[in-house]
């Protein structure tokens, strides 16, 4: 006899059956690919790798999923970089939080691009694998955070990248996962 189903998983499902009911309600909504909440937890989890075609586009069109996403990522974060208490003259390029260091620098080789350093003193058991950033307009961005190596990782990136400025601003509440 097989073992008993999951508490947990069998939760996830059912939680999934409502919206999909709810869903099919709504004919106006039509066939959208709207994420599920087991396809939100298990991309918070690191257990769904592939995001969605555009997450950005996905979590504004749902307004109800990005809330889901970001209550799964206040429970389940790393560590959560608040917004920043001070309005700056110019865009915000360092912020430290729970044992993390994150700075943005400039590229001297090549003057369109930026990098992103993330560095922990914190011992991982798990290693992050995203960054999130959501702006005060509720807009959501991601970046994937590579393997670290001694508690540093780097992401290059674009100068004029969304992610670059929403960085940038302190009123962007960030969340490693």
């Amino acid at each position: 006899m097989a073992d008993s189903p999951n508490t947990q998983d069998l939760a996830l499902r059912a939680i999934d059956a409502a919206a999909q009911a709810e869903q099919l309600m709504r004919p106006e909504e039509g066939r959208a690919v709207r994420p599920s909440f087991t396809a939100l937890y298990q991309y918070v989890h690191g257990q769904r790798t592939q995001a969605w075609d555009n997450f950005a586009e996905v979590m504004r069109m749902y307004p109800d999923v990005a809330a889901n996403f970001e209550h799964l990522l206040q429970n389940d974060a790393f560590a959560t970089m608040p917004q920043l208490a001070a309005a700056a003259g110019e865009a915000v390029q360092r912020r430290e939080y729970d044992g993390y260091v994150l700075m943005t620098t400039e590229s001297r080789a090549e003057p369109d691009q930026v990098y992103l350093s993330i560095e922990t003193g914190v011992d991982l058991v798990d290693l992050p694998h995203r960054l999130f950033m959501k702006t005060i307009d509720e807009s959501w961005y991601e970046l994937e955070i590579p393997p670290m190596t001694n508690g540093r990782a780097q992401i290059v990136l674009d100068k004029q990248d969304q992610a670059v400025h929403a960085f940038g601003q302190p009123d962007t509440v960030l969340y490693i996962r």
